[in-house]
């Protein structure tokens, strides 16, 4: 598996938290854009759309696509995260505010290197 750093999977938390895909959006807000991308010291990462898994009272649970591109290398290494988030939901202005994200599972194929 690739060897990423804390602070680089913190990024792909961060990137996947602030990418607004649970935030309530407004007539005037433009729809997130997907892949969201996090330039690193180590190179690229690209996470795709997430898919929810399941949503049990405050615990949500997705997964993603991902995809890292190492410097110095043509080929990005495709791969999928898995993450839980408990949120904290305002049903009467129908929001939902992300208050922990944790990483749960993170697979690339057997052998790849990043």
């Amino acid at each position: 598996a690739p060897d990423l750093s804390r602070a680089e999977l913190e990024l792909v938390g961060n990137g996947l938290t602030s990418a607004t895909f649970l935030r309530a959006q407004t007539a005037d807000q433009a729809p997130p854009q997907w892949p969201y991308s996090v330039d690193t010291p180590n190179g690229q990462i690209n996470v795709y759309q997430p898919q929810l898994s399941s949503l049990d009272d405050d615990t949500l649970k997705a997964r993603s696509a991902i995809s890292l591109l190492s410097n110095g290398q043509q080929d990005p290494v495709f791969g999928a995260v898995w993450f839980t988030s408990r949120l904290s939901t305002d049903r009467t202005a129908r929001t939902a505010k992300i208050l922990d994200f944790t990483v749960t599972k993170l697979a690339f194929p057997e052998g790849s290197t990043v």
